[in-house]
């Protein structure tokens, strides 16, 4: 089997306190579903991209991990 997308998608009304809290709970989920997809990926490694779009539909790309985050590659390990 090649390259396969999973797509979750939400959408919601919400101002912009709670979308910050929304924000921080995707950058969570999306450090978790990589670490998995890193995990069970077949020789390349997975890849994550969270984006947010608004009703105007401007989209912001988010970063999910922070620069103290690290997730290492089981496939490639950093040494």
């Amino acid at each position: 089997m090649g390259m396969q997308t999973y797509t979750i998608e939400l959408k919601m009304n919400v101002d912009d306190t709670r979308h910050e809290a929304m924000t921080q709970v995707m950058c969570q989920y999306a450090r978790d579903f990589l670490a998995t997809g890193m995990l069970l990926a077949d020789g390349k490694g997975a890849m994550i991209a969270c984006r947010s779009t608004d009703s105007f539909y401007e989209t912001t790309e988010i970063e999910n991990l922070l620069p103290s985050d690290t997730i290492v590659d089981p496939h490639n390990p950093v040494r």
